[in-house]
Parts: structure tokens; sequence; C-alpha cells
């Protein structure tokens, strides 16, 4: 599937690999092709995923982005996998 600049309605899906049930933060990390950075608000998908729908505004420029997911637990910063997309220019 391919993902382009301000395409809204797109689910984004982070696998931890353990359970985080029990986390009082979920956000998942994000850099930018540009070198920015910030977080969106997580929301738990089953026990182990963190997940997050894109409004038309968040992915407002081509290149590779990068994710992370990040969640705190009995106050501990536990961080997951970083995975990569690559959004493209609109015709």
């Amino acid at each position: 599937m391919s993902v382009y600049v301000n395409q809204g309605y797109l689910l984004l899906i982070l696998e931890t690999g353990i359970d985080i049930s029990a986390a009082s933060v979920l956000k998942i990390k994000y850099k930018k092709p540009d070198g920015s950075s910030g977080n969106y608000p997580g929301t738990l998908h089953g026990t182990t995923q963190i997940q997050y729908q894109f409004a038309n505004i968040d992915l407002n420029i081509s290149g590779s982005w990068q994710f992370q997911a990040w969640v705190t637990i009995g106050g501990l910063d536990a961080y997951g996998d970083v995975a990569s997309i690559n959004v493209l220019s609109n015709l």
C-alpha cells in the first residue's frame, strides 16, 4: 500500500512485543524526513500494540518517516523498534 502526503484515515499500528495494557503513557514518537520530531498520542490495540489514526495534516511532507512506540509502565519508559514509512508526493 502506498502512503501519500496529507493522507488521512490511515491507521498506524506498532507492535511492542510486551504486554502494555497497564501502561500509563502510550505515545508514538516520529521523525520527519526534514529531521524534525515529535509524538502522537497512542491508544491501546489488543495488549501489545499501540495505534494512531492519522489526520490529513499529520503526514505533511514526502520522504522517509520513522516511528517508534513509547510507553510508560510502572514509572519506567520502554521503547519499541523503529519502523519506517516512505510518504510519496501527490500528483
